[in-house]
């Protein structure tokens, strides 16, 4: 059984368009959040990425080719491709009012704008879908179907997702406090993350993982 590691990662993020920027923003503490004007009367704060075009389709080009080229994985695009997300291109069918597209266009998408060869996958399971995608990279890896594998992990601005969480009272009103004891919330936000996984030994190892599911009980 191979090994698994990491060779690569590059992010996109409200602190800044690459890991160093976040890293460098995060020591400095942090940034602050903007609005996100989901309805009339219904503003909540949100963590955008800076780069504001309004064109949904370009701006996710750009910034996906950002992160996969930080991550190095454009050496090499023969292995699996697996695109992580919970809202996929919602963004771009709310502004067109289409909701026709299937849930792997997007993923589609991304490998045509990367000229990516390998097979691609779409996983949506919510807020495990990321670990769900490496869990499945590193399955294919050590069960030597793929030398390599992209995970792309994919959530942009849209407002689905945030009413969603609005009707669900789980957003802070002014900014968010992790492990805070005033804390009222969560603040959303946007981000495209990648990690470049090989079987090639490097300073990171994939030791393991699960993601186990309690079909009992629905909450």
């Amino acid at each position: 059984m191979s090994g698994v590691y990491l060779a690569g990662r590059g992010l996109a993020s409200a602190l800044g368009p690459d890991l160093a920027t976040a890293i460098d923003a995060l020591r400095r503490g942090g940034v602050q959040p903007g609005r996100l004007e989901v309805a009339p009367d219904c503003v909540w704060p949100f963590y955008a990425i800076a780069d504001v075009d309004r064109d949904w389709p370009e701006r996710t080009r750009r910034i996906v080719r950002s992160v996969v080229c930080e991550s190095g994985a454009l050496s090499d695009r023969t292995g699996p491709l697996f695109l992580a997300s919970s809202s996929l291109d919602i963004g771009v069918q709310e502004m067109s009012d289409d909701f026709g597209p299937g849930l792997h266009d997007l993923g589609e998408q991304i490998a045509s704008w990367l000229d990516w060869n390998g097979p691609v996958f779409t996983v949506y399971s919510g807020c495990a879908s990321a670990l769900c995608a490496i869990l499945s990279a590193a399955a294919m890896m050590r069960a030597d179907k793929a030398d390599d594998a992209l995970i792309l992990g994919l959530e942009l601005r849209n407002h689905f997702t945030v009413a969603g969480f609005s009707a669900m009272q789980l957003l802070a009103p002014s900014s968010a406090q992790p492990l805070g004891a005033a804390r009222q919330g969560i603040v959303l936000g946007e981000a495209v993350a990648a990690l470049y996984l090989s079987r090639r030994p490097a300073r990171w190892r994939v030791a393991g993982g699960a993601n186990v599911i309690d079909g009992r009980n629905p909450a």
